[in-house]
């Protein structure tokens, strides 16, 4: 993925989850709620938080305080899969009585919190639907600055690292992992809307509250805590400023190897297989030099084999470098092969493999109407699109640590097994003009890897469309696009509350 969202998302890589959305008080639930099956040996609870917490996007509001999450006793790991428009998850191979929207809006009403004023009336209250880990990559509202800590490290017991993908995937993901650790915690983030009056209050949250995960216990699942919501237009006051960001992981690029020397193909290979999704987040917009369509475009490996691409230069005035595709068997480097070039981004600040896909819009007769040239990406691991795949592991890290910068000799850029590289329509040349375009119905054409400079398993599925109707008038063009796979993609976008 390019421009300014790659860096946005690294910066948002240890955020967390999904929309807030307006509700009633949150109140408790009879502690026997929930599935009549055995109780599970996770334990979710709400701690007390110590840490300011502030917005990670535009507000006026922030609480003085916020809760924690965290899991004892056995981990809590849910499977997540779709099928057409409906989503299913499971633990312990049981069915929950639950169907998210989507796969990217989380688990149905995970969070709910109010805002209680001395009276005891509600001030402000919401229902958040999360997948419950922190990371998630485009998904703002419910964990907050920091990232996952251990908060149990001296325990045998509890792993050293965080063990699964803090990201939820995308709303075309066919099957996710979704869990979290015992032993870590992460600091929670409350939405506080900007028309709540600064004051003190007492805060009221559940985790769980209708009680649909299955856990040992739901005596801890809530929490109340003197809170005051803080103005962020009239400053902050000193030591409010949360010291606990320093906890935030902070990726460590993988080093690229020194050698650029390319071996005889020696073992056969497990390939990846570059799998564009279906165009999402569409939008219609006007720019001083006319109407533009915008989205966003998802490149997956859904193969047998990661792909690993590493480039070199000997010459640091040269924006290029010779790129190479690294194969592999069994997990160990079987063979190199050229593959083009990475050049410098001077805009995005890090190296593309260039033209990696092209976007066309054609119409009904496939002839192109519009086409963007060629795209360059920086791979990374950005969404879990099918997490049953074999040879799907959770990266060191999800988002965009291994791009290089300036400086660089060399790069090592990834996608692995059942991942997908998501690329944001929101800059000049990354997008469709359709100023001269009549309005009608079209098709997002996406072709990953035009140019076959990569080895992979197929590339009989390196083409996605996604239908589109353009209407308006120059100026106010619109743009609808119709469910793909009975997924309503553009739905579960503006649940998220990202606008390009």
């Amino acid at each position: 993925m390019g421009g300014s969202p790659r860096r946005w998302i690294t910066v948002l890589a240890a955020m967390g989850v999904v929309a807030v959305s307006a509700g009633g008080p949150a109140s408790r639930p009879a502690a026997g709620a929930g599935p009549a099956s055995r109780p599970a040996a996770t334990n979710l609870q709400l701690l007390m938080g110590a840490d300011a917490d502030f917005p990670p996007r535009d507000g006026q509001r922030a609480l003085s305080a916020s809760p924690v999450f965290a899991v004892t006793g056995g981990p809590l790991e849910l499977d997540v899969s779709r099928s057409g428009g409906v989503v299913s998850v499971r633990q312990d191979g049981v069915i929950l009585p639950v169907h998210p929207k989507s796969v990217v809006q989380g688990f149905p009403r995970y969070f709910e919190w109010k805002l209680v004023r001395a009276d005891g009336s509600v001030a402000a209250s919401a229902a958040v639907d999360a997948c419950p880990m922190p990371g998630t990559v485009f998904s703002l509202t419910a964990w907050g600055f920091l990232g996952p800590v251990n908060l149990d490290p001296a325990n045998p017991r509890t792993p050293a690292v965080f063990p699964y993908p803090q990201e939820c995937g995308d709303p075309l993901t066919t099957r996710a992992r979704w869990g979290f650790p015992s032993g870590w915690g992460v600091q929670m983030h409350i939405q506080v809307p900007d028309a709540t009056p600064p004051g003190s209050y007492v805060l009221e949250a559940t985790v769980n509250p209708g009680g649909a995960i299955r856990e040992s216990t739901r005596a801890d699942d809530h929490i109340r805590m003197p809170v005051e919501v803080l103005d962020l237009t009239a400053g902050l006051r000193a030591g409010q400023v949360a010291a606990g960001r320093a906890g935030t992981a902070t990726p460590s690029p993988v080093g690229a190897r020194a050698s650029a020397a390319v071996t005889g193909a020696g073992g056969q290979a497990d390939l990846p297989d570059l799998v564009p999704l279906p165009s999402e987040n569409i939008a219609a917009r006007h720019q001083e030099n006319g109407d533009f369509l915008r989205f966003n475009s998802t490149v997956a490996n859904l193969g047998r084999g990661p792909l690993r691409l590493a480039g070199f230069r000997s010459d640091l005035t040269s924006p290029q470098m010779a790129a190479y595709q690294l194969l592999f068997h069994g997990g160990a480097e079987v063979s190199r092969r050229s593959a083009g070039t990475l050049v410098y981004d001077p805009e995005h600040l890090h190296w593309h493999f260039d033209h990696l896909a092209d976007y066309r819009l054609v119409d009904a007769e496939g002839a192109a109407v519009a086409s963007s040239g060629k795209i360059g990406f920086c791979m990374a691991d950005v969404h879990q699109i099918d997490a049953s795949l074999p040879g799907f592991a959770t990266p060191d890290f999800v988002g965009f640590g291994d791009c290089g910068s300036l400086p660089s000799r060399s790069v090592q850029e990834s996608l692995d097994v059942g991942w997908g590289d998501e690329y944001d329509q929101v800059k000049p040349g990354q997008e469709l003009d359709i100023s001269s375009v009549p309005n009608g119905t079209y098709r997002i054409q996406i072709t990953a890897d035009p140019e076959h400079k990569l080895l992979e398993t197929t590339r009989d599925n390196n083409v996605s469309y996604r239908t589109v109707v353009i209407g308006g008038v120059p100026g106010a063009r619109t743009v609808t696009a119709p469910p793909v796979d009975g997924v309503d993609t553009e739905a579960a976008w503006a649940a998220l509350h990202l606008p390009f």
